[in-house]
This record gives C-alpha cells, structure tokens and sequence, in this order.
C-alpha cells in the first residue's frame, strides 16, 4: 500500500502484483508427503527450536 496525498488526505492506493503461473512440481509434493521426510524435517524443526532461546516454551513441571 502506497499513501498518496490528494490535497485534502493520504488515502491508500492498493497496487496489486501481477498475476503469475502456479508451479507445482508433483515430485515435490510426493516428496513432502514421505514419512521419512516427515521426521527428518520435524527433528530438525525441533532441534532448531531447542537452539533458541524460548523460555515462554518450556513446560513447567510444578503445575501437576
């Protein structure tokens, strides 16, 4: 969105991208689709997060 001054206020002006192909290539989607490709991206998704620094995340144990 791009302000533009008409003289008596800034009102949006909407610039809308243009249109393009959607690409999906099949061999990705199976490849997605894959249990094994499943884990390992889940392990790595959860390795990356037990990397950062996350307090909110953690469980808290006392509240059994």
């Amino acid at each position: 969105m791009i302000p533009k001054d008409d003289g008596n206020a800034i009102a949006p002006i909407h610039i809308r991208d243009p249109p393009v192909e959607p690409a999906l290539d099949d061999t990705v989607l199976d490849e997605l689709m894959d249990e094994d490709t499943h884990w390992r991206l889940k392990h790595d998704l959860m390795n990356h997060l037990a990397s950062q620094d996350l307090p909110h995340l953690l469980v808290d144990s006392d509240e059994d």
